[in-house]
């Protein structure tokens, strides 16, 4: 059996790949990770240092862009995305437009309703090359984790019995006059 040669990263560049197209919207599954190895190809062969993360995902934005500038030609790069994806989810299923995104060539009655749905004024929208990763805040989490998970309600409601016990006491000796 042949050994098997160490990814040197290209794993991780393949999650963080399939994590963004999943964010983005592309359905379906079969599709998605056709376009993550078409996308971890075209990084290795032009990548010549660096991160396989960075590459593939400079690949991935540099298809969305390529992508949305065929849509809307007269808008810049970033601009051009910011387009598509808003007038996407505004003007169509999200299944539909999770068949359109990448598609390439874009059919020509889907790339007319979205360039009738689209709006060219509004703020700047400017989009990450990163994938979500969760947050880790270290021991502080911890202690909140164990604290949380071991915490009890019973201490709370025998003190608040006790302290409601001793009112009553001291309001009924009020009443009877002998607490001044």
């Amino acid at each position: 059996m042949a050994a098997v040669a160490p990814s040197d990263g290209w794993d991780q560049a393949a999650k963080g790949v399939g994590t963004w197209l999943e964010r983005l919207g592309v359905r379906p599954e079969e599709r998605r990770l056709g376009l993550v190895l078409e996308i971890l190809q075209e990084a290795r062969k032009k990548r010549t240092k660096g991160i396989p993360a960075v590459a593939a995902m400079d690949v991935a934005f540099g298809r969305l862009e390529d992508w949305a500038v065929s849509i809307f030609p007269e808008s810049s790069r970033e601009r051009a995305v910011a387009q598509a994806l808003v007038a996407m989810a505004g003007s169509m299923p999200a299944d539909r437009a999770g068949q359109l995104i990448l598609c390439s060539p874009c059919p020509s009655e889907d790339a007319e309703l979205l360039r009738q749905f689209s709006h060219g004024g509004g703020l700047e929208i400017r989009l990450s090359r990163m994938t979500a990763r969760g947050i880790r805040f270290g021991p502080i989490e911890t202690i909140a984790q164990e604290t949380w998970h071991k915490f009890g309600w019973a201490p709370i409601f025998q003190a608040l019995l006790i302290w409601t016990v001793v009112f009553f006491v001291l309001l009924f000796l009020l009443e009877r006059g002998r607490i001044s």
